[in-house]
């Protein structure tokens, strides 16, 4: 939802109704914890052919953590 306001967008119809299921801004964890959710982002218009997510995180004893997802469109 906070991506859509910051993007100056109206939130998808029916997105009320999958809300916990998705990221919405900082999410801390206690040590063992996990937690599945979607993670929604804007793509560029027209859509790229690849790209990458980098994702960080602190852990509990202060360390950082982070590991990239990376995406590339198979040929037809």
């Amino acid at each position: 939802m906070a991506v859509f306001a910051m993007a100056d967008r109206p939130s998808p119809p029916g997105i009320e109704r999958i809300r916990s299921a998705i990221f919405d801004g900082e999410v801390v964890l206690l040590p063992g914890e996990r937690r599945d959710a979607l993670f929604i982002f804007h793509t560029f218009d027209p859509p790229p052919k690849r790209y990458q997510i980098d994702i960080g995180a602190t852990l509990t004893r202060g360390e950082p953590f982070g590991f990239s997802a990376f995406y590339k469109k198979r040929k037809k």
